[in-house]
């Protein structure tokens, strides 16, 4: 069986998950882009009730792409994440609007972080944001591979706090990961 996974510094939505070496694992992630859509039969590698969950929480505008929600490797999971704040990775398809950020430019829905934050299905909630997860997770399972992502969270966007240098941080999560890897 073949392994994918990211490794990378990213910006936490949960007030309670602190910067530095604060490490999330996506459980799940949740795809903003539609990406999965364009390949046969992907509906059968999401999760359609948290997905609609989700959909419902947001009212989700019809006009944008549809989310989707995919889990991780079972397997990565549990080898790699002990110690690690565990959730759902939310993938946008830009590094502005679609990650609430405005720019002069109004946001079709103001609140649409805020409901990011609250939104919680069986105890799983959205941690953090980047652009790659769901990508990753909804190929790999198409292609039957093992997927995760495992962050450290650099910025807080909820407690606006910020790791001043991060590298220290990247360091030691990329060093657990290998080792976690290879069984030291």
């Amino acid at each position: 069986m073949s392994y994918a996974g990211q490794v990378g510094y990213i910006r936490g939505l949960q007030a309670d998950i602190p910067v530095g070496d604060s490490f999330i694992a996506a459980e799940y992630a949740l795809g903003l882009d539609g990406l999965v859509y364009f390949y046969d039969h992907a509906e059968a590698f999401i999760d359609q009730e948290m997905t609609a969950a989700f959909v419902k929480h947001m009212e989700w505008p019809a006009n944008l792409p549809g989310p989707y929600v995919v889990g991780a490797s079972p397997v990565l999971l549990k080898q790699l994440t002990a110690g690690y704040h565990i959730g759902v990775t939310a993938t946008s398809p830009g590094f502005y609007g679609p990650q609430g950020r405005s720019i002069r430019l109004g946001l079709r829905d103001a609140d649409m972080n805020s409901k990011m934050e609250s939104f919680e299905y069986k105890g799983k909630r959205i941690t953090n944001f980047e652009m790659e997860s769901s990508a990753l997770y909804g190929l790999s399972k198409m292609l039957g591979h093992n997927a995760i992502t495992i962050c450290a969270i650099i910025a807080n966007r909820v407690s606006e706090q910020f790791a001043g240098d991060y590298q220290p941080h990247m360091d030691k999560l990329i060093r657990q990961t290998l080792d976690r890897l290879v069984g030291v």
